[in-house]
Order: structure tokens, then sequence, then C-alpha cells
């Protein structure tokens, strides 16, 4: 086992560009899966925000309808 990890590390020495490279992209990619998180979540919260709101703007009306039809 240990010869494995002095064998990995060696060759990421021997290839610090291709190394580097791909540190660089996985790093931009875990940014960019966390930003696409974030915004889907919150526009989910907004969706959901709108939705109910508008219902109970709606039921608010029919309730005040009906209350004073009583009248």
């Amino acid at each position: 086992m240990k010869n494995i990890i002095k064998i990995a590390f060696r060759n990421l020495k021997r290839s610090g560009r291709r190394t580097m490279l791909t540190a660089t992209l996985i790093t931009i990619d875990v940014i960019f899966v966390l930003v696409y998180s974030a915004l889907a979540g919150s526009f989910k919260s907004y969706m959901i925000g709108e939705i109910t709101d508008s219902a109970l703007v709606g039921i608010f009306r029919y309730i005040k309808k009906v209350c004073c039809i009583g009248r």
C-alpha cells in the first residue's frame, strides 16, 4: 500500500501541468454545481411563494364576496 502511494505522488510530480489542470477543472465544476443548486432552490422557493400568494389573494376575495352577499 505504501508503495502505491509513493508511485501516485511521483506521477503527480512528473505531470504537474496535467495535475493542475485537472484540479482546476474539478474546482470549477464543483463551484458550478453549488451555484446551480442554490439557484434551483431559490427558484423553487420563489415559484412556491408566487403560487401560494396568488391563491391566498383569490381566497380572500372570494370570502369577501360571500360575506358581503349575506348582508
